[in-house]
């Protein structure tokens, strides 16, 4: 008989049905955070993840080889977005809250605890007073050198 027109046996293995990891709806396709897009929104997880910031080096107090990763999120309105630096500012002098600047993550020791805090693209925070940075350049003279 042809074996392929055959249903598999009951015991034979499937591939796993993506589901969101909180809300365990189906998916219809695996996502890069394993949530649905409500449960993505809901989370505060709206912008992609980036390559990790930190160095694969061991913890600098303790040496423990064991670090957590962190996608900072925070309070945003109905729900949680992802912490950053700063935001964009509209051409009227508002803050842009859609378009965030130094997506914050942070890398805590299993260990000890002690965490490192990085920002996601530093090339791209703008600086300047309406931002509320300030570019501190540390091969600059200055007038106490």
């Amino acid at each position: 008989p042809d074996l392929a027109a055959l249903p598999p046996p009951d015991d034979a293995p499937t591939a796993p049905v993506p589901r969101c990891t909180a809300c365990h709806v189906v998916l219809s396709r695996w996502t890069m955070t394993g949530l649905c897009e409500a449960c993505a929104t809901n989370l505060g997880f709206q912008h992609a993840t980036m390559p990790a910031q930190r160095p694969r080096l061991p913890c600098a107090r303790c040496g423990g080889r064991r670090i957590i990763r962190i996608r900072v999120r925070q309070q945003g309105g109905p729900g949680l977005r992802s912490a950053s630096l700063t935001h964009d500012v509209r051409a009227e002098g508002t803050v842009d809250l859609d378009r965030l600047r130094g997506l914050l993550e942070a890398y805590t020791c299993r260990r000890c605890g002690f965490t490192e805090w990085y920002a996601q693209e530093p090339e791209d925070i703008p600086i300047g007073p309406a931002y509320g940075t300030e570019l501190i350049d540390l091969d600059d003279d200055g007038p106490y050198r």
